[in-house]
């Protein structure tokens, strides 16, 4: 059986990283609505690897396709793998999809944007990997010149 947490945590990305990131969480959520093997989700979170290891890391406790695609693998396969589970990295993906969304939109003024994250953390024999479960609204925003400023 798992161990699961639940907390937040600041994060802080560019526009690149916080579209890695959504690209990954689709795959969770399509990997939880298929009942996806491993080595499809690994097949899958391999190809994104490729541009950018470090957002396993931010995204999901694990620097590695692998570990993401073992801890999923494994969530799914055991009692865990709710409706509550999917609705709940669903909401995550909908949540950083927004923000990826107006990001994408004004990469011309800003670099780097803040929000706190929502997570569930599951650890088990196999490691710990996380999932956003909610996104709260962007914070603060790095502008070109590298001054930060809070959104009101």
């Amino acid at each position: 059986m798992a161990d699961v947490r639940e907390y937040t945590e600041r994060i802080s990305v560019t526009a690149y990283e916080l579209n890695l990131i959504v690209r990954a969480q689709q795959v969770t959520v399509d990997a939880a609505n298929q009942k996806a093997s491993e080595s499809w989700i690994r097949k899958q979170l391999t190809a994104i690897a490729g541009e950018a290891n470090t957002i396993f890391a931010l995204a999901f406790a694990t620097r590695t396709a692998v570990g993401v695609a073992l801890g999923l693998a494994t969530l799914l396969a055991g009692p865990l793998a709710t409706n509550y589970f999917l609705n709940s990295i669903t909401t995550g993906l909908n949540a950083t999809s927004r923000h990826a969304s107006w990001f994408n939109v004004n990469t011309n003024k800003y670099k780097r944007i803040e929000f706190e994250a929502a997570f569930v953390e599951y650890s088990n024999a196999g490691g710990t990997t996380r999932y956003i479960t909610q996104a709260g609204p962007i914070d603060r925003m790095q502008r070109l010149d590298g001054t930060w400023i809070y959104s009101s």
